[in-house]
C-alpha cells in the first residue's frame, strides 16, 4: 500500500527536458543583462530557482540595472522564443503519471518557473488531464525553492497534509524545498543534474521505469 496521499512533482529537469536548455542557453541572457558572462559555477546558484531568485541574486552580485519586471518580461520572452518550443517529456515520465493516476493517487506541479513559459508548454503537451492543480512562483507571491511555499500550497489546495506527500525533484534547491514543506523527497538524475546537491532527499533513481519499480515495492 502507498504511504503517501499526494506527488507533488517539479517540472524542469522532471517532467520535460528543459533543464538542458537552460544549462546550455541561459549563459546568454544572462550576459545580456550583465554585459557579460558567468561562471558555470554562478548558475548553479539558479537551478530550481524562480525568476526572481535569479534577479535577485545578479542584482546583488553583478551589475544588473533591469528592474524586476522589465527583467521578468525579457526572462520570459527568450524562454517562449529560444527554449520551450523545443522541449519534450523525459522519457517514462507519463507512464509513472499515468500510473499513479491509475491507483488513485492526488497529482500536482510544483514549479518555481514562470507561467509565462510554463503554460503553454504544459498545454502543448497535454498534460491538463492528469493533474488535480498547478502551483507556480507567481501563486506564491514569486517566492521561489528553496522556499516551501510552492509546495505547501499544492498540499493547500489538494487538501492533503504536506507530511503525507512526496516531492520529486532534480536540483538541489527543490529537495531543501520539499524538506523544509514536511513532505518525502525522492531526486531524479536526469543526466545533466550531476552538480546538483540531492543528498537530502530519501531516494534517488535515474529513470522512471526504476522509479515505478520502487512504488510498486510500497
Amino acid at each position: 500500500m502507498i504511504k503517501f496521499d499526494a506527488v507533488l512533482w517539479d517540472f524542469d529537469g522532471v517532467i520535460v527536458d528543459s533543464e538542458k536548455l537552460w544549462l546550455r542557453r541561459a549563459p546568454e541572457f544572462y550576459e545580456q543583462q550583465i554585459g557579460k558572462r558567468i561562471s558555470p559555477s554562478a548558475q548553479k546558484k539558479f537551478v530550481g530557482g524562480s525568476v526572481h531568485n535569479a534577479w535577485t541574486i545578479l542584482s546583488q552580485e553583478h551589475d544588473l540595472k533591469s528592474d524586476f519586471d522589465t527583467f521578468e518580461k525579457e526572462c520570459v520572452n527568450f524562454a517562449i522564443q529560444e527554449m520551450y518550443p523545443n522541449v519534450n517529456l523525459i522519457p517514462g515520465v507519463l507512464d509513472m503519471i499515468k500510473y499513479l493516476q491509475k491507483l488513485g493517487i492526488k497529482q500536482a506541479i510544483g514549479t518555481s518557473g514562470s507561467r509565462g513559459w510554463f503554460d503553454p508548454t504544459f498545454e502543448r503537451l497535454e498534460l491538463q488531464p492528469f493533474f488535480d492543480t498547478v502551483v507556480a512562483s507567481e501563486d506564491v507571491g514569486g517566492i521561489g525553492k528553496p522556499a516551501p511555499d510552492i509546495f505547501l500550497r499544492c498540499a493547500e489546495l489538494l487538501k492533503v497534509s504536506p507530511k503525507n506527500c512526496l516531492v520529486i525533484e532534480d536540483s538541489t534547491n527543490g529537495c531543501k524545498a520539499g524538506k523544509a514543506a514536511g513532505a518525502g523527497v525522492w531526486g531524479f538524475r536526469n543526466g545533466w543534474n550531476g552538480e546538483q546537491d540531492l543528498s537530502m532527499s530519501d531516494w534517488e533513481f535515474s529513470s522512471f521505469p526504476e522509479a515505478v519499480k520502487n512504488l510498486q515495492k510500497i
